[in-house]
């Protein structure tokens, strides 16, 4: 069907509604079995699953009607209400209706049933009900009288929906609050947009007494500022409003996470004569309140979009004369004169329908309608054209060149605020920074001033030069932030090295900065020491547990109390060391103590409180001077052996508890664990060690070990009852031997098409170590991609975080490596809905970067999916999934899985 331009003008009939009605009368009477409730006689209506009956359909059209003429449509726009659902289920002809009400009234009718009927191009990327906003978007630009056919046939939809049965209304509330309440918004009718917002907090909140004594302190604290404010503002008047205008920068979605607690903020509007009594009244207001700071903002000389004009400013009051019981409150202020109030409350109605067109509304989107919706009509919804145009969430219209990313799209709508984006919404759904947008894509951006930021996987997302370039000049003063933030977290743990005499192993560092990571939802580790370079991240939080699991140890728990290890903590006030006298605060619960926290004897925040329990230290085993020796030193044959010789040149005054050698790059790390007589043996080693013939030696240092690598040194060895293998897995090369035909077997099974290779057996035979040796010594780094995932140390297990942590392990095994720099990190949110699905596809997408060899999951402790099986975490779909993923021919990925036999018959029986 052709369209019509925005602005065209039409001729219509004087008696156009009249003649509507009529013509709805008269195929009434050509159908005399209609009695208004009729059943058996059902049609379709618009593009909904369900069926109306007649009598149905002519309530909705009447309705809708009725809704055009209270809000001052013409009779033309009322007609097309009355007649719209009966044309669209050929109940009644075109030509009847051009007769009878003219080529305007059919158009509306049409061309609205050919907006809403259209499908996008390609397969949709989003949510249905983001579809639907974005038709009803295309709409208002095609024509104004679309825009109110519209928002009048949602309204009345809506309110049926409240009238169905619960079980159908969830759909409803849905539609309501993520299509109606936006529109509504998008064409600036404030007054039904806040009476649609208190329906559907009705369908959450209960009308509880602390809900209706918060609104009586409320309508008194409007009184009171009312008061307080006549004599200085005595032209103006206020008005009390629930809920206030959105704002441009958030998400459209109406969420009651609390629904039956009050709100802690006011809505008063200020109506004033003119502009210049708008700036003084917000002068008044910064007079008698406390002005909140970045609580301002002027739109009265560029408005908003939807035609909002006025001042907003945030302040806080205080209520109540005695001191002892005033509070505090937000209060939301919004200064407007009375004609810009009108176009604030009802938007394009006020200046389409009532025809106040000498209202100022610099900004609106209908100015730019007619050039709006041409370039919508350029290119079919969802087709990725030269040039593409999308929507922002209050319908605003931005266009961008092929290929450009959700990234592009929040430098260009809000440079300075691109950076603190958490998550890109495409449709209403989770994507990637790398997402290419399509025409009349909706994008929706989710801040957070604590948001890590933009990283390299943006830049190369990134298209347009605005993007780049801001995203290039944030990544170099990131460079300085990573180097200030590693310097921060080097400077305090030598400052708790020396405060509790030991040191902390640097793999347990590592394992301490990644749990961080995941704990920050942080994709790297350049982005957490940006975090503490920042001052949003402490440090301690980081390093201190580390030391204070190792003090906990060494502290000697009452008997009586029967406390666990984990049931004390160390208190961060004074923080004991061991030797110094110590006492536990106890706390309790019903009587019971429940955790104990470790302070100083002498500690000054304990001497007023009473119940302190003393403690005592454990016995310490009987060592003589323990240090971990480190050389770094250039990577030469023999290093290793001259060290090893400097050392046994000092026996029987030493003992050599653990060696261990590292080379990478060009450069070695030699680390021994030694037991001298003295200080003095420990330093000549030293000494001998910086001065090695012939070697290159940069730096040599001693560290004192925590007390928990001490116990194990002493620990006495029982031949009778030795255990062959090690209570730990082999990690060196050297400690392992023994499995050449196993290995041998699997690189036979790796290199044919045997997807998953099962490896069963007891606890403590080795597994762990086989896989350990595939990744780090065993598999060619050119030929595979070993990704080792520990599933004891995932956590709680849910069937959505498993897929998603091999994912994220695939992503850091790459990124640690630098094979691909350009990857995107897997996003947890996309993992909620078909979870083995999005592992697939993100596998595949992995796998379609050049350079990149087989991938192979090394999955250790696979038996903890039948332990939570057993407690009820994970459902036997689970097990169905993991089937399928095994069994997927799309997905070109090795499995060797190490297993428990007993777990693996009943997974077996499981997956059958």
């Amino acid at each position: 069907m052709a369209t019509k331009s925005a602005n065209s003008t039409h001729n219509t009939h004087k008696n156009t509604f009249s003649n509507a009605q009529k013509l709805v009368d008269a195929w009434l009477q050509r159908k005399p079995s209609f009695s208004g409730q009729t059943e058996a006689t059902t049609l379709s209506f618009r593009n909904q699953p369900e069926a109306m009956t007649l009598a149905e359909i002519m309530s909705h059209s009447q309705t809708v009607a009725a809704l055009l003429q209270e809000w001052g449509a013409s009779p033309a726009l009322q007609a097309a209400g009355l007649l719209h659902s009966f044309l669209w289920n050929c109940v009644i002809e075109d030509a009847e209706v051009t007769n009878a009400c003219g080529e305007h009234v059919l158009f509306l009718c049409r061309q609205y049933q050919h907006i809403l009927q259209r499908m996008p191009e390609t397969r949709w990327r989003g949510k249905r009900v983001v579809l639907e906003r974005i038709k009803y978007f295309v709409a208002a630009y095609c024509h104004f009288d679309l825009a109110f056919l519209a928002a009048a046939d949602l309204w009345d939809r809506f309110r049926l929906a409240l009238q169905s049965e619960p079980s159908q209304q969830h759909q409803y509330i849905q539609e309501g609050s993520q299509v109606l309440s936006p529109y509504l918004d998008f064409l600036g009718m404030r007054e039904l947009k806040e009476e649609l917002d208190e329906q559907l907090e009705s369908q959450f909140r209960q009308a509880t007494p602390e809900l209706l004594r918060a609104q009586q302190a409320d309508a008194q604290m409007v009184a009171e500022i009312a008061q307080q404010l006549q004599p200085h503002l005595p032209n103006a008047t206020l008005h009390y409003r629930k809920y206030a205008s959105s704002s441009p920068l958030l998400r459209a979605d109406i969420a009651f996470s609390e629904p039956n607690r009050p709100s802690q903020t006011l809505n008063i509007d200020i109506l004033v004569d003119n502009i210049e009594a708008c700036y003084a009244a917000l002068h008044q207001l910064h007079i008698h309140y406390t002005p909140i700071e970045a609580g301002f903002a002027d739109h009265i000389r560029a408005g908003r979009l939807n035609g909002f004009r006025g001042l907003q400013t945030a302040v806080v009051v205080t209520q109540g004369d005695d001191a002892s019981q005033r509070a505090k409150r937000r209060v939301n202020f919004c200064i407007c004169t009375r004609d810009m109030d009108e176009v604030n409350c009802w938007g394009l109605a006020a200046w389409h329908l009532r025809k106040k067109t000498e209202l100022e509304t610099p900004g609106a989107w209908w100015h730019d309608a007619a050039s709006a919706y041409v370039d919508i009509e350029s290119a079919p919804l969802g087709a990725l054209r030269d040039t593409n145009y999308v929507f922002s969430p209050q319908g605003q219209l931005f266009h961008f060149h092929r290929g450009c990313t959700v990234v592009d799209y929040a430098y260009y709508v809000h440079s300075d605020l691109a950076a603190q984006v958490r998550r890109f919404y495409l449709n209403g759904v989770p994507v990637e920074p790398a997402t290419v947008l399509h025409h009349l894509d909706l994008v929706e951006l989710e801040y957070d001033t604590h948001a890590p930021g933009p990283t390299r996987v943006w830049l190369n997302a990134a298209r347009t030069s605005r993007a780049r370039s801001k995203i290039d000049r944030h990544l170099k003063r990131l460079g300085q932030g990573i180097y200030h933030g590693q310097r921060t977290i080097d400077t305090r743990l030598t400052k708790l090295e020396n405060h509790y005499g030991f040191n902390i192993p640097e793999h347990r560092i590592t394992q301490a900065i990644s749990n961080e990571m995941r704990r920050r939802n942080l994709a790297s580790m350049e982005e957490l020491l940006s975090e503490v370079a920042a001052g949003r991240l402490d440090a301690d939080r980081i390093l201190h547990p580390l030391f204070a699991d190792e003090i906990i140890r060494q502290v000697q728990i009452p008997s009586a109390m029967r406390l666990r290890p984990d049931q004390l903590q160390l208190a961060q006030c004074c923080r004991p060391r061991l030797g110094d006298d110590i006492v536990g605060r106890p706390y309790a619960r019903d009587g019971v103590v429940t955790r104990l926290k470790v302070h100083q004897a002498s500690c000054t925040r304990l001497h007023h409180l009473h119940g302190n329990t003393p403690l005592k230290w454990r016995l310490q085993p009987e060592l003589k001077t323990v240090a971990q020796l480190e050389i770094q030193a250039l990577d030469e044959d023999g290093l290793l052996g001259d060290a090893l010789g400097q050392i046994y040149t000092m026996l029987p005054r030493v003992t050599l508890h653990k060696a261990e050698a590292v080379a990478r790059h060009g450069a070695a790390r030699v680390r021994f664990i030694l037991e001298a007589e003295s200080q003095d043996v420990l330093d000549e080693i030293v000494d001998a060690m910086r001065r090695l013939p012939s070697r290159h030696v940069t730096e040599v240092r001693t560290t004192s070990l925590p007390f928990s690598e001490r116990e194990e040194l002493v620990k006495p060895v029982n031949n009778a009852e030795v255990n062959p293998y090690s209570r730990l897995p082999v990690n060196e090369d050297g400690m392992f031997f023994g499995r050449s035909q196993e290995l041998n077997d699997l690189r036979n099974w790796l290199a044919t098409r045997v997807g998953v290779i099962w490896l069963l057996g007891q606890k403590r035979v080795g597994k762990t170590s086989l896989l350990l040796h595939l990744k780090n010594r065993f598999l060619e780094r050119a030929e595979f991609v070993p990704v080792f995932i520990d599933f004891q140390l995932l956590g709680k297990l849910t069937t959505a975080s498993v897929f998603f942590e091999i994912a994220t392990a695939v992503y850091n095994e790459l990124q640690s490596e630098g094979r691909i720099g350009e990857l995107g990190a897997p996003l947890r949110e996309m993992f909620d809905h078909d979870p083995p699905g999005h592992l697939v596809r993100y596998l595949q997408g992995v796998q379609s970067h050049p350079g990149i060899g087989q991938i192979v999951l090394l999955l250790d402790e696979f038996s903890r999916t039948t332990d939570a099986y057993q407690h009820g975490r994970l459902d036997e779909s689970f097990f169905q999934m993991w089937r399928g993923l095994l069994q997927d021919t799309r997905l070109h990925v090795k499995f060797i899985v190490v297993v428990q036999q007993q777990a693996y018959d009943g997974m077996a029986a499981r997956v059958q």
